[in-house]
C-alpha cells in the first residue's frame, strides 16, 4: 500500500457472490459481547485505501446508523455508495455522507435522516461476481475531516496596507537589518524542478518561500478584503486544527507557524494575538502537516495583544517563518493551506479562572471566580494554590491551598485569598494563584490567574529611604557591614509605631584601623529646599559618641560634561564570596516567573524559561564570578507552571532597579556566555527607570551584549525605541571568528548625551546617535537600569537544540560603573549617641555647616538645596560599635502662634 511497508496488516475479502455478500464491522465493546455506537457527527465522510480487481463487479460501501429506542434486533438504518470496480490495484475512496444513499433492506429501521450521532458499523460487499471467486483488500478505513481550503496560491499572492498603513494580504519580515533576506512568489512544481505535491500535477501552484535568516524571518497572509485596503478576520471557531502541505530541506532549520487572531477592540495597530508551533525542518521533501489548535502556543511578541486564550472566532491571518539559517539561504514550498474539523462550535465543559486578573485593596479578602463553561449533572473539583509573586507571603497575604468544588447544576465557585494591612506604601504588589488536578471537567485556558494587591497609601514624596529589603549606600569606606534586620512589632527592639513587621538598616563598624563611612549618591539631584531639615530614626547605646551625617550638593560637573578618558570607577560588584552565596540583595533585585506578573507573558518573546530566586540558579559560584544557571526541569513532577504548561526551564533575571540607577558612564561586564547549543540566550542590558510610568519601548531599552547560541561566533549590541522596537530596532553584530563561548569577554558601552558606543574587548564596533533612528524619538537621556539574565528559545533565542546538556552557566566575573567623579560640595551635621534604644533624630538644615574636606572641583555656594545628589553618614573615630537606623526622612519645622488673651 503507498506509503506503507510490505509488513503492513491489510484486510482480505475474497468471495464467490452469487447474489450478494461482504463483511460487516459492527463495533463492540472491549469485551466483544456488546453492540456499541460512535459519533460520526463532526466528521464529512468516509475514506480507506481499496486494492480493486478491474474486473467491473460493483462494489458498495454501507454504514449502519441510528437503531430503535430499546432495540434488540439489527434494525439499523443502512446508508450505502457505490462504484463499479473497473480498476486493478491500490485507489484510496473517499465518500462524502452527503453522497449516501437510504438502503432499505426490510429490517424496520427507523427513517429519519442521517445524523451520525449514533454509528453501529460499516459493511464493505459486492454484487454478483459472475461465477468466479475474487479477492479484495483494504485498508486505514477511517473518517473525513471537513476541510476548507484557505490558501492554493493559484490567484498570486495579493498585497495592500490599509487605512492605518498595516500590511493586508502577503508580507514578508524579518531582522532585516542583521542581513536577513525574504522573498516569496507563486511557481509551479514544475518550473520550480520539485515533486509535485501529492495527488496534484506539475501545474499547481504553490508558494516560494526563499531566505537567508539571520535572526527570524518570514511571510504572513494578513487576510485582505477584495479591494485590498482593509484587514478583515474569518471565524475559525467550528473547526479543529490547521493543516498544509510543506516541501522541507532537511537542513534542521526551525520553522514555526502562527495564527494570528483576535484584536484589542477598536485596534489601529498589529496586535493580534499569534499562537504558534514549530518544528525542526529534517525531512528533505513534501509533507502533510496537521496542526489541531489545542496544539498552538500563545506567542507573545510584545504587541499588546489581547490574553484571552483560544476560540478561533476572529482569525486575522496565517504565518510561516524560520529562525536562523545558519548562513545559508533555504527555499520551501507551501501549498493548500486549510482549516479542518468539525467541532460543532460547542464549547465542551471545561473549568478555568473568570478572569486572567483579579485586584483586591490591601487588608481585604480577595475573591476570585472559577467558572464552568456550562453546568453538569456531577460535581466537579479542581485544586488550587498560591504560588510566586512579588508579594511575600505572610506578610502581604496568607498562602492558600486546597480543593474547590463546583456542586452539579452550578457553573461558578470562589478562591478566597486574605491579605494583610499595613500602615505604609510600598507599592502595588502581585502573586499567581493556580488550578490543578481536575476531577469530571477539563481544565480550560485560564488555569493561571494574577491578584494584584493594591497598597491603600499614597506614596509619601518626603521619604529618603526605609530601608524595606534593601539599602542604596553602594558607596562606603572602612571596616564596616550593613545588612537588613526584620523586627516584629512584639519584639523588644521594635521601633515605636512600626507595624507587624519592620525591617531596619543594621550597621556594624570599627573605626580603631581608619574612618568608615557610608553614601547613598542619588542619579540625579533632588530639590530638598521645601524642607526645614533631615530626620532619621536611631537606635543608640548610649556610647557618648558623635555621628556625622553629610549632605552632598549642588554637583555643578556632571558625567554628561566629562569625557569618557576622565572617568573613574564609582561603582562595582566582583562577585567575589563563598560558593552558594546569594548576589547582594542591595545591588540586584530577582525578577521571577514567565513574566506573567510583569505583564509580559513570556517575557514579550515567548521564552521558555522560569526565572526564581533560588541560588541554584544564581550564585557565586567561589572563584570570582556570578554564575547565572540555567536549569531542565522534569516536566512530569514540576508544580512550576508557564505559559506554554508545566515549566521546562528555570533561570535567572537579576535587576538593579531602585538600587543602582545611572544616568550616562560607562557600564561594562566581563561575561563568559555559556556553551550550550541553539537556544541559549544570555544578556546583559539596560532600561529606563521610567518604564512604570510610561512602558516599553518608551521607556528606551540599550542591549549592552546579547548572544544567541545559534549564530555562536556573534553577539548583538543594540537599542530600543518608539518606533525601532523589536524586529525594528537598530543594533549591529560582533563577529569573533570563532565561538564566543570560548573564553570571557569585556562587554561595555560609553554612553553620554545623545550618544551610544558599544565595545567588545576594548573594540568599538557599533556607535549610534539620534540621526540613526529619526525621525524617531531618542529616548535615551535620562537614568537606566541594568539587567543581568539567561533566556531560552523565543523569538530571538530561536530553537531549542534537544542535545543541549544541562545545566548551562553565564559566567559574570565583575560588573563596573564608570562616571564623573563626585565634585557636589559637602557639608555635614552631627548628633551625639546619648540615649539607649529608639529615638528619631531631628537635623535642621540650618546645623549643617560646609565640610573641611572637598572635593576637587566642588563649588562654594552655601547649602542652596536645590540639588542633593546624596547623603551618608560618618561613624565615630577609635571605636567600634552597631546600631540599627530606619525612616530617613525630610521634616519640615512648624512654629506656632498663639492667641494673646486678655482679661478685664
Amino acid at each position: 500500500m503507498p506509503g506503507k511497508n510490505p509488513a503492513n496488516q491489510v484486510l482480505d475479502l475474497t468471495a464467490n457472490v452469487v447474489g450478494w455478500g461482504g463483511f460487516t464491522h459492527a463495533f463492540a465493546n472491549t469485551a466483544v459481547d456488546t453492540w456499541v455506537s460512535m459519533d460520526w457527527s463532526s466528521y464529512v465522510g468516509i475514506g480507506f485505501w481499496y486494492y480493486g480487481t478491474g474486473s467491473g463487479t460493483v462494489v458498495f460501501v454501507d454504514v449502519a446508523e441510528n437503531r430503535n429506542p430499546g432495540s434488540t434486533t439489527d434494525d439499523a438504518e443502512r446508508w450505502s455508495y457505490e462504484w463499479t470496480d473497473t480498476t486493478a490495484g491500490w485507489q484510496f475512496v473517499q465518500v462524502l455522507f452527503s453522497d449516501l444513499n437510504r438502503k432499505d433492506i426490510g429490517n424496520g429501521a427507523p427513517n429519519d435522516g442521517w445524523t451520525g450521532t449514533e454509528v453501529f458499523g460499516w459493511s464493505l460487499g459486492t454484487t454478483g461476481t459472475g461465477g468466479s471467486a475474487e479477492t479484495r483488500y483494504v485498508d486505514d478505513f477511517g473518517l473525513l475531516e471537513r476541510v476548507t481550503v484557505i490558501d492554493d496560491f493559484e490567484s498570486g499572492l495579493p498585497s495592500g496596507v490599509d487605512a492605518n498603513a498595516l500590511p493586508v494580504g502577503f508580507a514578508t519580515w524579518g531582522d532585516t537589518w542583521n542581513g536577513t533576506t525574504v522573498a516569496i512568489t507563486t511557481t509551479t512544481t514544475s518550473a520550480a524542478a520539485i515533486a509535485p505535491v501529492p495527488g496534484m500535477d506539475g501545474t499547481n501552484q504553490v508558494l516560494d518561500l526563499t531566505s537567508n535568516v539571520i535572526g527570524w524571518g518570514g511571510f504572513t497572509h494578513a487576510f485582505e478584503n477584495g479591494t485590498l485596503d482593509t484587514w478583515v478576520s474569518q471565524d475559525w471557531s467550528s473547526y479543529n486544527g490547521v493543516s498544509l502541505w510543506y516541501y522541507g530541506t532537511g537542513s534542521g532549520t526551525i520553522v514555526f507557524l502562527d495564527i494570528v487572531e483576535n484584536r484589542n477592540p477598536g485596534s489601529t495597530t498589529d496586535d493580534g494575538e499569534r499562537w504558534s508551533a514549530e518544528w525542526a525542518d529534517n525531512t528533505a521533501g513534501w509533507q502533510f502537516k496537521q496542526i489541531p489548535f489545542s496544539d498552538l502556543n500563545r506567542k507573545d511578541i510584545g504587541n499588546g495583544a489581547p490574553n484571552d486564550g483560544w476560540t478561533g472566532a476572529e482569525v486575522y491571518g496565517w504565518a510561516l517563518g524560520t529562525t536562523g539559517t545558519g548562513g545559508n539561504t533555504e527555499t520551501r514550498y507551501v501549498d493548500e493551506m486549510s482549516i479542518y474539523g468539525n467541532n460543532g462550535n460547542i464549547r465542551p465543559l471545561e473549568l478555568a479562572f473568570a478572569a486572567q486578573q483579579f485586584d483586591v485593596l490591601e487588608g481585604q479578602t480577595a475573591v476570585l471566580t472559577v467558572s464552568l463553561t456550562t453546568s453538569t449533572t456531577e460535581p466537579v473539583s479542581i485544586n488550587y494554590r498560591t504560588a510566586e509573586g512579588y508579594a511575600i507571603p505572610d506578610r502581604d497575604y496568607t498562602p492558600v491551598s486546597g480543593t474547590l468544588t463546583i456542586p452539579a447544576g452550578d457553573t461558578e465557585g470562589t478562591i478566597n485569598i486574605q491579605t494583610l494591612p499595613n500602615s505604609k506604601f510600598s507599592g502595588d504588589k502581585n502573586l499567581m494563584v493556580l488550578l490543578s488536578d481536575p476531577v469530571n471537567v477539563t481544565l480550560g485556558f485560564g488555569r493561571r490567574a494574577v491578584l494584584t494587591i493594591i497598597d491603600d497609601e499614597m506614596a509619601d514624596p518626603a521619604l529618603v529611604h526605609d530601608f524595606e529589603g534593601f539599602h542604596s549606600f553602594l558607596d562606603t569606606v572602612g571596616d564596616l557591614t550593613m545588612s537588613i534586620t526584620e523586627l516584629a512589632a512584639a519584639d523588644s527592639n521594635a521601633r515605636p509605631g512600626q507595624d507587624a513587621f519592620e525591617k531596619v538598616l543594621t550597621v556594624d563598624y570599627d573605626t580603631t584601623g581608619g574612618p568608615a563611612q557610608f553614601t547613598q549618591t542619588f542619579v540625579q539631584g533632588q530639590d530638598w529646599s521645601a524642607h526645614d531639615g533631615l530626620s532619621l530614626w536611631y537606635y543608640g547605646s548610649n556610647s557618648g559618641k558623635a555621628i556625622t551625617v553629610n549632605l552632598l550638593d549642588n554637583q555643578i560637573t556632571t558625567t554628561a560634561d566629562v569625557p569618557a578618558a576622565d572617568w573613574t570607577m564609582v561603582w562595582n560588584d566582583e562577585f567575589n564570596g563563598l560558593a552558594g552565596t546569594l548576589p547582594s540583595p542591595n545591588n540586584w533585585k530577582h525578577e521571577i516567573g514567565d513574566g506573567t506578573l510583569n505583564g509580559i507573558s513570556g517575557w514579550g518573546n515567548s521564552e521558555f524559561e522560569f526565572y526564581t530566586n533560588n541560588a541554584d540558579n544564581a550564585s557565586l559560584d567561589g572563584n570570582g564570578n556570578l554564575a547565572i544557571t540555567m536549569q531542565k526541569v522534569n516536566t512530569a513532577t514540576t508544580d512550576l507552571v508557564c505559559w506554554y504548561g508545566p515549566c521546562q526551564y528555570t533561570s535567572a533575571r537579576l535587576v538593579s532597579a531602585n538600587r543602582m540607577e545611572y544616568e550616562y558612564g560607562r557600564m561594562e561586564a566581563r561575561i563568559q556566555v555559556p556553551t550550550g547549543g541553539s537556544g541559549l540566550w544570555p544578556a546583559f542590558w539596560m532600561l529606563g527607570t521610567n518604564i512604570g510610568d510610561v512602558d516599553w519601548p518608551q521607556s528606551g531599552e540599550i542591549d549592552i551584549m546579547e548572544y544567541v547560541s545559534r549564530i555562536p561566533n556573534e553577539v548583538f549590541g543594540t537599542i530600543h525605541g518608539p518606533g525601532y522596537s523589536g524586529g525594528a530596532s537598530f543594533g549591529n553584530t560582533y563577529d569573533f571568528g570563532v565561538p564566543v563561548s570560548t573564553t570571557a569577554h569585556t562587554f561595555s558601552v560609553e554612553w553620554g548625551p545623545d550618544e551610544i558606543h558599544w565595545f567588545v574587548d576594548g573594540i568599538n564596533y557599533h556607535n549610534a546617535s539620534p540621526a540613526d533612528v529619526a525621525p524617531n524619538e531618542w529616548v535615551f537621556n535620562h537614568p537606566f537600569y541594568i539587567i543581568l539574565n539567561l533566556a531560552i528559545g523565543g523569538n530571538f533565542g530561536g530553537g531549542i537544540d534537544p542535545n543541549i546538556v544541562f545545566p548551562q552557566e553565564m559566567l559574570v566575573d565583575y560588573v563596573r560603573i564608570y562616571q564623573a567623579d563626585n565634585t557636589s560640595e559637602r557639608f555635614e551635621a552631627s548628633f551625639v549617641d546619648n540615649f539607649t534604644g529608639w529615638q528619631k533624630v531631628l537635623l535642621p538644615f540650618d546645623q549643617f555647616t560646609r565640610s573641611a574636606n572637598q572635593p576637587v572641583g566642588a563649588p562654594n555656594d552655601g547649602l542652596t538645596l536645590t540639588q542633593v545628589w546624596g547623603y551618608g553618614l560618618q561613624l565615630p573615630d577609635n571605636t567600634t560599635g552597631s546600631f540599627h537606623m530606619d525612616w530617613v526622612y525630610l521634616d519640615t519645622l512648624y512654629t506656632y502662634f498663639y492667641p494673646i488673651m486678655f482679661k478685664n
